[in-house]
């Protein structure tokens, strides 16, 4: 199921939106930055508000979503291992508005967070990706 929230298409419906450092952002899924098998949510928002971000909607995983998106929300999807009813809203409501998708890769390259970096280089390993 993971898989499929990751690659939801949002491309076709997408409005073109520049990503700066005060788009708002949605949060779905667990951020587990360095490795240690527990959720960096709270360590990726402090990122995010650092560099003068927000965060506009997340799901905490208790299957409520709180905050609100919309067409300038960026989305960046975690890892969604078994969709609660919170994740599945603002996923739904990315689509239906069709809001710009970011990878985590993409956040952190937005905030600063380059190549060699002990989170890169962590998250790297994990998905395989050379």
């Amino acid at each position: 199921m993971a898989a499929f929230f990751a690659g939801m298409q949002f491309q076709k419906y997408m409005v073109k939106v520049e990503f700066t450092k005060t788009s708002p952002i949605a949060l779905v899924g667990e951020f587990d930055l360095d490795g240690d098998g527990i959720d960096d949510i709270d360590k990726l928002w402090r990122m995010i508000l650092r560099n003068g971000g927000a965060v506009s909607a997340y799901d905490r995983g208790d299957g409520q979503s709180f905050g609100q998106i919309d067409s300038k929300t960026f989305v960046v999807v975690g890892i969604v291992q078994n969709p609660d009813t919170g994740e599945i809203q603002i996923l739904n409501d990315a689509e239906r508005l069709g809001t710009n998708q970011k990878t985590i890769r993409e956040l952190l390259k937005h905030l600063g967070v380059g190549p060699g970096a002990a989170i890169i280089e962590t998250l790297d390993q994990r998905i395989g990706y050379n």
